[in-house]
């Protein structure tokens, strides 16, 4: 009988917050979520269509300034997150990014606001978002026991999405009503909620970590760890590609479809980010229901975001386009859940700030280099040429993951047998979920 009960605690995909500090954790990423995709929404609009005439390449600019900063901090950040207080770092960044919010709102509502100002606002929230990343993402550790880490990183990223749902559609009403500036505001006061949660949770949760050891060897270490790990060096490969240059730039390639084929406002743009989110929302809820992250559902899900651009850049109308989001924003999240997932359960927790460091540079530096091709694609080839090309992309990466774990698999030339498949979360003998 205990066992059974065992069992059951295990399972269900609202487990996680069963654990008070896990929902604090869950509404203050909730509020400030929604923030943040409203000023996502509201400078990627203000960009195109206030301080440029739709200028595809000056927005692809504007992304790789805030990527470039947090790829070049993040060795340094994940080793800041291993060796002080996660909520202390978290509360400093939200202040921080804060600040840079309302700077910018301060700038469009006075009216002198140029691109200039945007591309240092950018660049600013780079660096602090450098810092916030890591400390975010292995932060799940201290709020859950080990059981419940793949089940929080999940509703993590279903929060996180279901904000995508709901502030694009804020913002893309408040644009025309009151302008970006306000939106720029209210996002610099959404990070109250999440300073509030930090300061009520307890920890009861959190596990006694080993300081790492002073200098650069120390904060290099993650590198090192991900080179001699052959799983997490394919799933490094896998975000860099697929999550870092065609997920980063999906926010480019889905705006400057709907400006440039299809000629619609800011609501409608509104309305496609939104229904992406839906369909993110509910990949996240599937995946929090799986109990270990699992290759072939990895494989197919970034399968699925190749073959969701490829229809999505051949779609005659407005509303087939909008039809194909959700299923775009499903694959997305499902992918990133499940990687993210795989990497922190196969790490050492005493170096995991820092491999998450190492996992969101590459990130990170797939950002700015989509940004800037798939940029670069739409201003010479249009719009469906660079979907075209993000898909070709996506599937040619699935492609190639699927080889290199058939080899590791194998022990043919280029395994690596410092791994088990046997013990591993993402074994391609898994059996059928």
């Amino acid at each position: 009988m205990s066992t059974a009960l065992a069992a059951d605690s295990e399972r269900g995909t609202f487990r996680a917050l069963r654990h008070r500090d896990f929902r604090l954790w869950i509404i203050g990423l909730l509020l400030s979520s929604i923030g943040t995709w409203m000023q996502i929404t509201a400078q990627d609009w203000t960009v195109l269509t206030i301080l440029t005439d739709e200028d595809a390449s000056s927005l692809a600019l504007v992304i790789a300034l805030q990527t470039v900063p947090q790829l070049l901090l993040l060795p340094v950040a994940g080793y800041v997150t291993d060796r002080f207080s996660r909520r202390r770092v978290l509360a400093v960044t939200q202040v921080w990014m804060a600040c840079a919010a309302v700077a910018l709102g301060v700038l469009v509502l006075t009216g002198v606001a140029q691109y200039w100002h945007v591309c240092l606002m950018a660049a600013t929230l780079g660096i602090a978002q450098a810092f916030d990343a890591p400390a975010r993402q292995t932060f799940v550790v201290d709020l859950l026991p080990p059981s419940g880490l793949s089940n929080g990183i999940a509703l993590g990223g279903a929060t996180f999405n279901l904000a995508r749902l709901i502030g694009p559609a804020i913002a893309g009403v408040l644009i025309g009503q009151v302008g970006p500036g306000w939106i720029f505001l209210a996002n610099g006061v959404s990070f109250s909620a999440m300073l509030i949660a930090l300061s009520l949770m307890r920890l009861e949760s959190a596990q006694p970590r080993p300081r790492p050891e002073s200098g650069l060897k120390s904060m290099l270490s993650g590198i090192s760890y991900v080179v001699h790990h052959q799983d997490i060096r394919i799933l490094v490969l896998l975000v860099f590609l697929v999550l870092g240059c065609v997920g980063a730039a999906m926010n480019l390639l889905v705006i400057s479809t709907a400006t440039m084929v299809f000629d619609v406002g800011a609501e409608a743009f509104g309305l496609l980010t939104s229904f992406m989110a839906v369909g993110s929302v509910i990949g996240a809820l599937f995946v929090a229901g799986r109990r270990e992250p699992k290759l072939k559902f990895l494989l197919g899900s970034i399968s699925l975001i190749g073959v969701s651009l490829w229809v999505a850049s051949a779609m005659p109308t407005f509303v087939a386009f909008a039809c194909v989001m959700p299923v775009l924003g499903f694959g997305l999240i499902a992918s990133l859940a499940t990687c993210n997932a795989a990497v922190q359960v196969r790490t050492d927790p005493a170096i995991r700030g820092r491999v998450m460091g190492v996992y969101i540079a590459a990130w990170m530096a797939g950002s700015p280099v989509g940004a800037l091709v798939f940029g670069a694609i739409v201003d010479g080839a249009g719009a469906r040429a660079a979907l075209a090309a993000a898909g070709g992309v996506t599937l040619a990466a699935a492609a190639g993951a699927a080889v290199l774990f058939g080899l590791r698999r194998t022990g043919r030339p280029g395994a690596d047998a410092s791994t088990d498949p046997s013990t591993s979360a993402l074994d391609p003998r898994e059996e059928r979920a």
